[in-house]
């Protein structure tokens, strides 16, 4: 259901930053502490939490406002310090705020903006940074032909 959104996301990361040893959607991975810790690090899960809801709009464009994903960064340091997720965090916020995603050259979103961000202080050196991002979601998937895009009014223009 997510997977257009979910390899847009991760291509635009890999393009600014290859940092991530793992990047996958979200499953409560880390709760799974002892089985996480023996692979490399950091890890990057991409959650859509809750509901999102869809509206019609002309020519078969769906259209997800005030959408939001929720970015897990997890890294593990033996030194039990926050500060090299810290440094992560900033490298994949540079790759995702104020930015829209592409999919085969179509935008599929308006441009990402962090609304919140958490430092998860429950595990002893797994540091885990939580960042959310609002965004529009546009699903063009049902339009007969790609071409008809060119008659679609929309609201947001490619960055």
């Amino acid at each position: 259901m997510y997977t257009p959104w979910f390899n847009a996301l991760k291509t635009q990361i890999q393009a600014k930053t290859n940092d991530f040893k793992l990047i996958d959607v979200f499953n409560n991975q880390y709760e799974q502490y002892n089985q996480e810790k023996t692979r490399k690090f950091p890890h990057l899960f991409i959650e859509f939490p809750g509901e999102i809801t869809w509206n019609e709009q002309s020519n078969k464009v769906q259209h997800a406002p005030a959408a939001e994903i929720v970015f897990h960064i997890v890294n593990m340091d033996l030194k039990d310090s926050p500060l090299p997720s810290m440094d992560l965090h900033n490298t994949l916020h540079d790759a995702l705020n104020h930015h829209a995603l592409i999919e085969n050259d179509i935008q599929i979103s308006s441009s990402m903006t962090r609304i919140g961000t958490e430092l998860v202080a429950t595990y002893t050196q797994l540091k885990v940074l939580k960042i959310k991002y609002s965004l529009d979601l546009y699903d063009y998937r049902f339009i007969d032909q790609l071409d008809d895009l060119e008659n679609v009014e929309l609201r947001v223009t490619k960055e």
